[in-house]
């Protein structure tokens, strides 16, 4: 059931209770690092976690995105996403944390295939991978 109790017994909340589809050729990795750049610009900038660490994991996103993001600052990022929940003056950074890390395993494969330079989507992610014809 879509509702706050039937959600909980998996430890889940419904967040802003918005629903985005995405379009077959729309990489997931690369929506949800938009995403968390949108974030990063929408914060009260009131404490610590709004102002550095939702734009931190925010840039962190955008170069897994962009596929520069090695295996050290993949891990990097998932421990900023860890720091975030319950140290801000409000809950907006834990939204975020949750939404990027529930990302990183719903998109598993294309997590992997970003880190390695590719999309699963086709477009290539480093600028070193384009083919000029």
């Amino acid at each position: 059931m879509w509702s706050r109790a039937g959600l909980a017994a998996y430890r889940f909340t419904p967040g802003p209770g918005t629903v985005h589809v995405l379009g077959r050729d729309e990489c997931p990795v690369r929506h949800v690092s938009a995403v968390l750049d949108h974030a990063a610009g929408e914060s009260a900038g009131q404490c610590g976690p709004c102002m550095f660490g939702v734009p931190a994991a925010a840039e962190d996103f955008d170069m897994l995105a962009a596929g520069r993001l090695d295996h050290s600052g993949f891990q990097r990022l998932r421990g900023r996403l860890g720091l975030l929940p319950g140290r801000g003056a409000c809950r907006f950074p834990d939204g975020v944390a949750g939404y990027a890390r529930s990302a990183l395993r719903a998109f598993g494969a294309e997590v992997d295939a970003h880190l390695a330079g590719r999309c699963t989507v086709g477009a290539p992610t480093r600028t070193t991978d384009v083919v000029a014809v």
